[in-house]
């Protein structure tokens, strides 16, 4: 699958392009793997990571940097517990690479506990995580 945006200002000096392309497959052994790539016409070749939430998001701005290679697996580690990891590598300046962890439990048939960790990697004089998180998610469904 993909998808190709051309945005034109009024006044026609300023077009933008955005090519985003992927592919998802779910294996027999409930691992799901997913693999993208984001091409931003108006996104920075080098840039550092705190572009990554400086950056204002729009139609024309998808992401700050100009690449982006996106992979995700997930899977059932038993019927109770999933697990998966999700990354995003910007190559440039910075080379950016967000890394997207998590493991989601199902207490009861309507309760819910998800854990996520958000870790940056940019390289700077060596390559270092200046932000780390994790955050706790409850759900209760009824």
């Amino acid at each position: 699958k993909g998808e190709f945006i051309i945005a034109d200002d009024l006044d026609g000096r300023h077009t933008s392009y955005s090519i985003t392309t992927g592919v998802d497959y779910l294996f027999e052994n409930n691992l799901y793997l997913n693999i993208g790539y984001l091409y931003n016409s108006i996104g920075k070749r080098s840039a550092s990571f705190t572009d990554l939430f400086l950056n204002e998001i729009s139609y024309k701005n998808l992401y700050p940097y100009r690449h982006a290679v996106f992979s995700q697996l997930q899977s059932t580690i038993t019927p109770l517990i999933g697990g998966g990891i999700s990354m995003i590598y910007s190559p440039g300046g910075a080379n950016l690479l967000f890394l997207n962890p998590s493991i989601q439990f199902s207490i009861t048939h309507d309760l819910d506990v998800d854990m996520v960790g958000q870790i940056i990697f940019a390289e700077s004089e060596s390559y270092e995580s200046p932000i780390q998180a994790i955050y706790f998610r409850g759900k209760y469904s009824f």
